[in-house]
This record gives C-alpha cells, sequence and structure tokens, in this order.
C-alpha cells in the first residue's frame, strides 16, 4: 500500500516491526549475558572447569554439526546426534585439559585489556592488535604457573569488565561509564572469590564445604 508521497507503507510497518523485534532480542541477548558475566565475575574460579567444559561443548558442537551436515547431506537427524557426540567428547577434552583452558581463557583476558587500554590511549588498531595479542600471551604464561591467583583475576576482570560493558549499553551510556562500572565491578568479583577462597580454607571440615582452591584444580 502506498502513501500520498509514494511511500510502501506496508513495508515501512514491516521493517518497524523487524526493527523492534531486533531490539527486543538484543536486549535479551544482554540480559542473559549480564547474568552469565555475574557468575564468571564473582564465581569464576568455582565453576571454572565446568565453564571449560560448556566452552568446549559448545565449540567441538558447532564443529561437529558442520562436518555431520558434510557428512550426513539429506539426514538432518544423524548431523544433529553427531554434532551432540562431538561436543560432549569435546566437553570432557576441555574438562580434562583444564589447563590449555586457563592459558586460553587468560589470553582471551589479555585481549580484552589491551583493546581497552588501547582505545582509551587512542592508538592506531594495529598497535592496539599487537598489545592485546602481546598481554594475552603473557598473562597466559603466567596463568598456567599460577592458576589459582590468574584464574581469580581473569574471570573476575574479564566478567566484570564485560558486565560493564553491557549495562552501559542497556542504559544507553557511553562507554566509558562502562570502563568504569566494569573495574569497579571487577575488583568487587576479585575481592569477593578472594574472599570466598579464604573462608574455605578455614572450614574444610564442614559439611558440603567446597575444599579451598590450590594451583591444581582437580
Amino acid at each position: 500500500m502506498l502513501d500520498g508521497m509514494g511511500y510502501d507503507v506496508s513495508s515501512m510497518y514491516g521493517l518497524s516491526s523487524l526493527m523492534e523485534g531486533l531490539g527486543e532480542l538484543l536486549t535479551v541477548i544482554l540480559v542473559i549475558s549480564a547474568i552469565l558475566s555475574v557468575l564468571q565475575c564473582f564465581f569464576g574460579y568455582k565453576i571454572f572447569k565446568f565453564w571449560i567444559a560448556v566452552q568446549g561443548f559448545f565449540i567441538f558442537g558447532f564443529i561437529g554439526a558442520l562436518l555431520g551436515f558434510l557428512l550426513f547431506e539429506d539426514k538432518d537427524g544423524l548431523a544433529f546426534l553427531f554434532a551432540i557426540v562431538i561436543g560432549i567428547i569435546g566437553a570432557l577434552i576441555s574438562y580434562k585439559l583444564y589447563k590449555l583452558g586457563v592459558f586460553i581463557l587468560c589470553f582471551g583476558t589479555g585481549l580484552i585489556v589491551g583493546i581497552i587500554l588501547g582505545n582509551l590511549a587512542r592508538i592506531e588498531s594495529g598497535a592496539t592488535a599487537a598489545l592485546a595479542i602481546v598481554l594475552g600471551i603473557i598473562l597466559g604464561i603466567i596463568g598456567v604457573i599460577l592458576i589459582k591467583p590468574i584464574i581469580i583475576l581473569c574471570t573476575g576482570f574479564s566478567g566484570g569488565m564485560t558486565l560493564g560493558s553491557i549495562l552501559a549499553m542497556l542504559i544507553k551510556s557511553s562507554n566509558a561509564l562502562g570502563v568504569i562500572l566494569g573495574i569497579i565491578i571487577s575488583v568487587c568479583g576479585v575481592v569477593f572469590q578472594f574472599y570466598l577462597d579464604k573462608k574455605a580454607a578455614k572450614t574444610p571440615e564442614n559439611a558440603g564445604t567446597v575444599p579451598p582452591v590450590s594451583n591444581n584444580p582437580a
């Protein structure tokens, strides 16, 4: 249907509905991401191996899905089952080879920190990428050597900074506020995780208490 200016009104309404739907979907995704970021920031070490297993399941499952649809072209059920099996195998591998997960986690944290520092310093994109990669490698190596404190720091800061950015997006504020919120939340998360570790170390005999974390989580 055309209006007096010759525009297709029905198409405009359809586009408007589509954009509104995408906006609502984005909000849901941001809220879910915020919840996951809270868990990572404040309970990162406690759920670390579970977190690695979940990441391994989705990464290997995605690869399995691609292979499944190539191997079983017209059999979507078999392809889906193949993806699930590969995902489970990936989760088990990731759970057992947690040190690789530690390196990946710390490397990712270094990337986030490097990008933030590069943007704040307003250096060119190439130098920012180089800084992020170097920080990622350094943190990854340190993380494998000093597992417990590094996992707490990395999960606290990566979860906190991500949460700060999400909150800034939800309230439609500036990136600077997101960085400030992220730093505050990160510090709170790190302090809380060390508090939980210290508390667990003092009461290991209590029933149902998680044992104190060590540099080699089993």
